[in-house]
């Protein structure tokens, strides 16, 4: 998870690490998750920085939640306890009592503030090709067992899918393919090799099924 605070400040000339000052927790269902979990904080100066200009400064703070911690919720002010007025999930910074940047920060204006998520070994898929649903936890048949030009594997996730994606990555891995490809296929009458095989990846949204940032991609490599 990536926090960005752009704001102006006055003269910053070098990035400074401020880790030991911030305090980071999240909204998880039975209260705050204030541990187990690294990051990092800077403030990083967009240079050059002039006296007595709007001097652009970033506060980038860094953190990664392992897969075992509980899973960040909305926010519950019976369980939190904050007075947020929202129901969303919940990232608290707060600086530490003894900082001695409270002073340093009070001189800085906000100008936006970006939040960014990634996730990897993503669970709770829904999977399903052309004539069925498909076991998430098991081998499938990602084209059904007869696969022809056209067939269709569907891949969804109702978190992951319900936000604005950047990137998006996926592996499928053939289970027993054939150790010489040229060789499996010499019936056929054409020279068939690992890398001959794509598919065309689309986007389906709840506004408009299309094919946003459609492409083509080789199967297998």
């Amino acid at each position: 998870m990536k926090l960005l605070v752009r704001m102006t400040a006055p003269v910053i000339t070098t990035a400074l690490t401020i880790t030991p000052h911030l305090k980071l927790a999240f909204s998880t269902e039975k209260g705050w998750q204030e541990t187990d979990f690294a990051y990092k904080a800077s403030l990083i100066p967009k240079l050059p920085q002039l006296p007595g200009n709007d001097n652009e400064v970033m506060l980038e703070v860094l953190a990664t939640l392992p897969v075992e911690l509980p899973a960040i919720t909305a926010y519950n002010e019976a369980v939190h306890k904050g007075a947020f007025r929202t129901q969303w999930p919940v990232m608290k910074v707060s600086l530490e009592p003894q900082s001695f940047l409270i002073e340093q920060l009070s001189a800085f204006t906000l100008v936006d503030v970006t939040v960014e998520v990634g996730a990897q070994g993503v669970k709770q898929l829904v999977l399903q090709n052309d004539q069925a649903l498909q076991a998430a936890d098991k081998p499938i048949s990602p084209f059904t067992s007869q696969p022809r030009i056209g067939s269709a594997f569907y891949i969804g996730h109702r978190e992951a899918f319900s936000k604005t994606l950047t990137s998006l990555k996926f592996t499928l891995e053939w289970q027993d393919p054939p150790a010489d490809f040229s060789e499996y296929y010499e019936g056929y009458g054409n020279s068939i090799y690992r890398t001959a095989f794509s598919a065309q990846i689309s986007i389906y949204s709840t506004t408009a099924t299309g094919t946003a940032g459609c492409s083509t991609r080789r199967c297998c490599s």
